[in-house]
């Protein structure tokens, strides 16, 4: 696989969460790569930042915006998907 495309900035989008209430949220990294054949996968990584915490829903949320997300050309094009969460040590518990 190698890297086709990439962003860090503004990759922000809505969905509804499982209560059809709307969620606005970022991607902090979005990474697309492409294998053999042309199929694309994403990694759509938060990076959270020492001294805050994960917002609750917040994984889910990350799962609903990558698979919006898919297909989108402004967005890499990418036909599926992977979510990837970092955090500080301090947050493992």
């Amino acid at each position: 696989m190698r890297c086709d495309w990439s962003r860090a900035d503004y990759v922000w989008t809505t969905v509804l969460d499982e209560e059809r209430k709307r969620r606005q949220g970022e991607t902090d990294l979005l990474v697309v790569l492409e294998g053999a054949g042309g199929k694309r996968l994403a990694l759509h990584i938060e990076n959270k930042q020492p001294g805050r915490s994960f917002e609750e829903g917040q994984a889910r949320q990350y799962r609903l915006r990558a698979d919006k997300l898919a297909g989108t050309p402004k967005y890499g094009n990418y036909t599926s998907a992977r979510t990837v969460l970092v955090a500080p040590e301090q947050l493992r518990n």
